[in-house]
This record gives C-alpha cells, sequence and structure tokens, in this order.
C-alpha cells in the first residue's frame, strides 16, 4: 500500500505480521559461523607492534539497512570478511601516508515482506579496494578512516537492488583496541550498493555496518 508516495512497512493487511521479525534461526547459525570464522587466526596472533608494515584482519559485521538516499527495502543481516592491509606509497594525499586495504566480504541479508513484496534471503559475495589513513599510539591503540569501492554479487534481486552484479563504494571510520596480548579492531561502515545506472529505478540500497575485527 502506498500513502502520498511512501511505501508503508505495516504488513498485516497483507498476510504478514505487522512487526518484522528476521529469521533468528538462520542468523544464529551464521553469527557462530562467523565466529569461528573470525577467531580461527588467533593461533598465530602475538600482539600488534603500532611500528608493523603489514596485518591482516578477519571480522564480522552486522548491518542494517538505512532509509536514506532512495533506499526503501529495509534489511538486516551479517557480514564475514579478511582483509590485508599493508602501506603503499602512491597512496599518500596531503603528506599523510594511506595504507591499502583489499577486503573479501560474504553476506547475508533478510527484508522483503512489505508493499506486496514476499520476504526474501540473500547471500552476497563482495570484494573491495579501500585507502585506509591510520594514527596509531604507543599504547597500541588508535584510529583509522578510510574509502574505497568495490563489486558486489547477490544471490537474488530485491526492492532496492535490481542486479545481481552491483558497485559497492563505501566509507568507514574505527579504532583499535589492545585487549591482553590480541589487537582488536571496531568500526562503523556506510556501505553503498547500487547498480549504477545500468538498470531503471535505481534504487539503491545503504547499509551501516557494525565491524568487529581481530588483527593479526
Amino acid at each position: 500500500m502506498t500513502t502520498t508516495g511512501i511505501l508503508w512497512k505495516d504488513t498485516a493487511s497483507q498476510g504478514y505480521p505487522s512487526v518484522w521479525y528476521p529469521p533468528w534461526d538462520t542468523m544464529r547459525v551464521l553469527m557462530l559461523l562467523a565466529l569461528i570464522g573470525a577467531t580461527l587466526p588467533a593461533y598465530s596472533q602475538t600482539h600488534t607492534d603500532p611500528t608493523r608494515k603489514a596485518y591482516k584482519v578477519s571480522y564480522i559485521g552486522p548491518f542494517a539497512s538505512l532509509g536514506i538516499i532512495g533506499s526503501q527495502d529495509l534489511r538486516t543481516g551479517l557480514y564475514l570478511g579478511f582483509q590485508t592491509v599493508r602501506p603503499e606509497k602512491r597512496l599518500n594525499l596531503g603528506g599523510k601516508p594511506f595504507n591499502l586495504v583489499l577486503e573479501g566480504n560474504v553476506g547475508y541479508s533478510y527484508g522483503g515482506g512489505w508493499n506486496l513484496r514476499p520476504r526474501d534471503e540473500v547471500f552476497t559475495v563482495g570484494a573491495l579496494a579501500l585507502m585506509r589513513y591510520e594514527r596509531m599510539g604507543p599504547s597500541r591503540r588508535g584510529f583509522f578512516y578510510e574509502l574505497g569501492f568495490g563489486v558486489y554479487y547477490a544471490t537474488e534481486e530485491t526492492f532496492d537492488v535490481n542486479l545481481r552484479w552491483n558497485t559497492s563504494p563505501v566509507s568507514g571510520i574505527g579504532w583499535f583496541i589492545p585487549y591482553g596480548d590480541r589487537d582488536y579492531q571496531i568500526g562503523l561502515r556506510l556501505y553503498h550498493i547500487s547498480n549504477g545506472g545500468a538498470r531503471k529505478p535505481n534504487q539503491g540500497q545503504n547499509q551501516l555496518v557494525f565491524m568487529l575485527g581481530m588483527r593479526f
């Protein structure tokens, strides 16, 4: 149902509950697998030297979509990703050295169930290249911000993303936090997924991702 051009999310009249519930059994299994994957490298982790030139990160990233800049399909889901980070001499802006981040991720999201659309589950695979500026302190604490671009493949089309192959510009900010003999990375990322105008309408999906990772 539409009201003055706004899609109404209450689906009780369409046979769906008026309160949106994700499939928690599926989410629990995926979150368990993500946690296992994020901790696999721990056996080789001692601690991250702030002067270390390169490192890797495995992370989990629960997310929720944002109803902004055209997005209307409110989805929730989870990413599992792996990053390699290394200095890159050509990434030097304003005298600040940036690192090159290469990332691969897999994801799951759940949405739909409104405006006469069935509920759906989508699995995704993505690849990203990012430039990251880091500021580290002597206690292994620090922060970073990053910008990047990538490609994104989805097993199904959705209301906001009407092609399976898409582009995915991202921006994010985060912190490095030591705990015991390990170093962790937490952050927030804005993930925009769209077909780049290859097919109209190009609604695009905007996701806010909370990232929790381990450096090694």
